[in-house]
């Protein structure tokens, strides 16, 4: 579901295709799941759950049961996720995004339990030629839930700071103070230092570790020492005073729960100065949420659209938005 980025229904519909073409169900379901999820079983009969979420969280929920109860035997899914690949090491999907290319791949490693037992485990590789000679590495991370994923408007939003006719690649040169709010796998963060500005990607505490290992992994020398992690849960008083304020706030893929939409508000509202500016980049999944979390956005800050020069399929929206005067 994460993967290919299907409804529920468009699930099932995938696992039919399969069936058309001869695949038993249990082969369609072991597919599935190791392409898209890493579902295997640690030999107990239960298996290691992914958390993201769905827009449609019942039904959701049923299909992902009744899936699940169908993989319940230790290495089905690498057994048969080879079928398909013919390698130990492919790619799952790769999608061109503005300069920047990203992959989802999948490798087999040996099971905890079970040396002998290859098991797949899911990794984003991001290509972007324009400043880095090798791909970036962003393992998927189940336990984080949505910020242990890569999500597309990451990769829009690097592609604006490198643009540029666009205003938020003027932010890359000069003396000033940028900040990523729930980073989740710190890609935005990663560029913009290899591009040479300092940066301070924030999240929850239990995030953290995963932001210093991805920069460890992907950035070398003075490109590491430009990055600051630090906690900062939207809403907290504390963690807005010790922050400060910012000329540059980035906020990717944060718009998915109503509850969480007052208390960024006053985040950005708390570390932002008259003169700064917000970048704002979401899938369009929840439009109910995403609309009442932009009509909350206007009643505080002038909001304008920027249009994506390039075709991009995930629906992405991005937005600037400064402080009302």
């Amino acid at each position: 579901h994460f993967a290919h980025g299907l409804t529920p229904r468009e699930t099932l519909l995938f696992g039919s295709l399969m069936l058309e073409a001869g695949v038993s169900p249990e082969e369609a379901v072991s597919r599935y799941l190791a392409l898209s999820y890493g579902y295997t079983t640690d030999g107990t009969g239960k298996d290691k759950h992914c958390a993201v979420l769905s827009p449609e969280d019942e039904e959701f929920n049923e299909c992902d049961a009744w899936l699940k109860e169908s993989c319940q035997q230790q290495g089905e899914a690498a057994k048969h996720i080879r079928l398909v690949s013919g390698s130990d090491d492919f790619v799952v999907f790769e999608r061109k995004v503005g300069e920047m290319v990203h992959r989802f791949r999948s490798k087999f490693v040996p099971s905890e339990s079970d040396p002998s037992v290859k098991i797949p485990q899911q990794y984003t590789e991001i290509q972007a030629p324009a400043h880095f000679d090798k791909g970036l590495i962003f393992p998927l991370n189940k336990d984080l839930g949505e910020a242990g994923c890569m999500f597309q408007s990451e990769i829009v939003m690097c592609n604006f700071m490198s643009d540029p006719s666009c205003e938020l690649s003027s932010y890359m040169s000069g003396q000033k103070r940028i900040v990523e709010l729930g980073c989740g796998t710190g890609l935005l963060g990663i560029v913009i230092a290899q591009m040479g500005q300092r940066v301070v990607l924030t999240d929850m505490p239990h995030v953290l570790a995963q932001v210093e290992d991805n920069v460890r992994v992907n950035l070398e020398g003075e490109a590491a020492g430009r990055v600051e992690v630090s906690a900062l849960t939207w809403g907290d008083e504390a963690h807005h005073k010790k922050q400060g304020t910012f000329d540059l706030v980035l906020c990717s893929d944060l718009v998915y729960k109503e509850e969480t939409k007052e208390p960024l508000v006053s985040t950005l509202r708390a570390i932002t100065r008259p003169d700064s500016l917000i970048a704002m980049a979401f899938e369009r999944r929840r439009k109910a949420v995403e609309d009442s979390f932009m009509g909350l956005c206007a009643e505080h800050f002038d909001v304008e659209q920027l249009e994506i020069p390039y075709q991009e399929d995930n629906g992405v929206l991005v937005f600037l938005m400064r402080p009302k005067k």
